[in-house]
């Protein structure tokens, strides 16, 4: 009897192949979700980092796209003629900016400006990248007679 007993108990040990093919889907469904979490958050940490970089990135491009529409100013340039097409930013490897002009709204002369500036990184479409919003630009009365100025004597030194 003790025998039988025995030889019962060692053919119900352990698992069959069908549990443990069971066993291994749902593991491997498990796993599949965690990949794909982890996936996700390395997605998020790179975009926050390039916002972050971007967002301090900013601050050196700001005073660039200024100077630009400044030297266009002087030279006579139009609205149109102020925006500046996507070029690398100088000190940081691997980001692009793009800047828009627009008039200020209610200003006909030309005493302010809009700029939208947009850094983008490398490799990345333009509409991808990461724009601040509209900065506005005011240029002084002062300021803007010296422009004019500058203008003329330019437009002298043709003639």
């Amino acid at each position: 009897m003790m025998k039988l007993q025995q030889e019962h108990r060692s053919r119900e040990a352990g698992f069959t192949l069908a549990e443990i093919l069971v066993a291994m889907s749902v593991l491997l469904v498990g796993m599949a979700g965690i990949i794909g979490l982890f996936t996700t958050g390395l997605s998020l940490e790179r975009r926050s980092s390039l916002a972050i970089d971007t967002a301090i990135a900013l601050r050196d491009v700001e005073p660039l796209v200024r100077d630009h529409m400044l030297a266009r100013l002087r030279e006579g340039a139009d609205l149109e003629e102020l925006a500046i097409p996507r070029s690398p930013l100088p000190g940081w490897e691997g980001l692009d900016y793009v800047a828009e002009v627009k008039a200020l709204p209610g200003v006909e002369t030309h005493e302010g400006y809009l700029l939208k500036i947009t850094v983008v990184p490398r490799g990345v479409r333009e509409d991808r990248g990461f724009t601040w919003g509209f900065l506005p630009l005011q240029l002084r009365r002062p300021f803007e007679d010296r422009v004019h100025q500058a203008r003329q004597e330019t437009l002298e030194k043709k003639n």
